[in-house]
């Protein structure tokens, strides 16, 4: 993510905040013209080369951070991200047993019939009457078949509506899909939005550490800055005091004779430089310790790039917990939903065959009845299952694509971060290396006999005032630059 706007004025005069506008992008031709032109052509390459994945969070932290996320989530919607299921399969096949069993002769309708309900009635959903109903429904086709030919049809609707009241049973003990549902419902309500606020929370904060970063880059430059132009200005004194100084040595070394107020300047003079010297060393200890401090208050920031890279991490622990069931379950929930949407089909119509029958057939047809009625009502559970989980998808598939809007922004900005340091890192502070202090040869260990060996007033030495102390007061009291 780019910058909102670019300040040209504030780029111009501050590199770091060049260099993160140049970093952030949504820079005009014309303007990286113009910074370009400012800081040079090698200065802004090399700000596109700065990779910041030295300060990215570690993968240890970072997957340590996401299955923390999958662990939370599991735990708030109750579920152990295992996919659904469907029942309607094994329903479906010994259903189409059964109506295939329509077609068959009497004996061998008679055999898959009671092999269909076998299916269901040893151990099932309907074993306590599964097995009578069998015996009875064999046992009507076998006299149905000595006096009609159409027998074998009967017994065919008997094991349909049989297999069909089965098979919605066994939907009401299982509830296939019902706690992905549920899962899935808290994931949209509530999991899968606080993700999204927590991932915006993260944009912002790493948005706000950078501009801070930047503005105590910015600060540290200002200081050097202002330290380099002291250091300039002391040193302009510093050459001027020190060519006062050399001409006045030279002036006595070619044997000419100093006045009393040049002795006095010359007395001026060396300390004068020692302080300068002297403050010029502490404008570099006191620049490189502000400086110092600034780059430490940059480097905090760290955390809070390593926060929102855990924050991203958590929330993708999320987003694959509930991808790793949501979409298999809407499939198993439309599987199901048609299954019991078959199953309710086949025992209505075999019910309303059979209720033209005797009123043994009446009997078989009020259970088709009733089994069309579940599975219907199974079917239409099903679907809006599969409703919510589509809604949960939708939700999961939105938070991961402003995860990765977010991952986006966190390279950028790191990246922005890493060159706010190097820019730090790269101020440099002019020092001058020619700060020695001349002195009269001879004189320099403080040794030196007050005369010049024909017992004349060596200038180069202390002495005490010549009666004109006022005046020396008063070159005491002018600026350097005028003594």
């Amino acid at each position: 993510m780019a910058v909102s706007s670019v300040d040209m004025e504030r780029a111009l005069t501050s590199r770091a905040y060049a260099r993160q506008v140049w970093q952030l992008g949504k820079l005009t031709a014309e303007q990286k013209g113009q910074i370009t032109e400012k800081y040079g052509a090698d200065v802004v390459k090399e700000w596109t080369s700065v990779d910041g994945t030295k300060y990215e969070i570690d993968d240890v932290s970072y997957d340590a951070a996401k299955e923390a996320g999958k662990k939370t989530v599991a735990e708030s919607v109750g579920h152990d991200g295992s996919t659904g299921s469907t029942v309607s399969a094994i329903g479906s096949a010994a259903g189409g047993a059964a109506v295939t069993a329509g077609a068959l002769a009497p004996g061998a309708a008679k055999s898959v019939t009671q092999t269909a309900l076998n299916v269901f009635s040893k151990d099932g959903p309907i074993s306590e009457v599964g097995t009578p109903l069998g015996d009875r429904a064999a046992e009507q086709a076998t006299e149905n078949a000595k006096n009609s030919k159409g027998a074998d049809n009967a017994l065919g609707d008997y094991a349909t509506v049989i297999l069909a009241a089965a098979v919605a049973a066994k939907y009401y003990i299982e509830n296939p899909n019902k706690d992905q549902a549920e899962a899935a419902e808290k994931l949209t309500a509530s999991e899968l939005p606080q993700g999204q606020e927590y991932l915006y929370d993260a944009q912002n904060s790493i948005q706000e550490a950078t501009d801070m970063a930047t503005e105590l880059a910015e600060e540290a430059e200002d200081v050097n800055e202002e330290a380099n132009d002291e250091i300039e200005k002391n040193k302009v004194e510093f050459d001027y005091y020190r060519a006062q100084y050399e001409g006045l040595k030279a002036k006595k070394e070619s044997g000419e004779k100093l006045t009393e107020d040049e002795i006095a300047l010359m007395k001026k003079l060396t300390p004068m430089m020692e302080d300068l010297s002297v403050g010029i060393t502490d404008i570099e200890n006191e620049t490189s310790e502000t400086v110092n401090d600034l780059n430490d208050d940059i480097g905090d920031y760290q955390e809070i790039y390593d926060n929102s890279a855990e924050t991203m991490a958590e929330v993708e622990g999320v987003t694959d917990f509930a991808e790793g069931f949501d979409e298999t379950t809407r499939t198993l929930c439309y599987v199901e939903g048609a299954g019991q949407t078959l199953n309710s089909m086949g025992a209505l119509r075999a019910a309303a065959r059979l209720s033209a029958g005797s009123f043994w057939n009446w009997a078989f047809a009020a259970i088709g009845y009733a089994a069309a009625l579940a599975s219907g009502n199974a079917a239409r559970q099903q679907f809006v299952r599969a409703s919510t989980m589509t809604e949960e998808i939708h939700a999961r598939r939105d938070v991961q694509e402003l995860n990765g809007e977010t991952t986006e922004l966190y390279d950028e900005h790191l990246d922005a971060y890493a060159g706010t340091i190097e820019t730090v890192e790269d101020l440099e502070l002019e020092i001058p290396d020619d700060l020695e202090i001349p002195t009269e040869d001879g004189t320099g260990d403080g040794t030196t006999d007050p005369t010049g060996g024909d017992g004349s007033v060596n200038p180069f030495a202390s002495q005490p005032d010549s009666g004109q102390g006022d005046g020396d007061k008063g070159d005491d009291d002018k600026k350097p630059d005028e003594i």
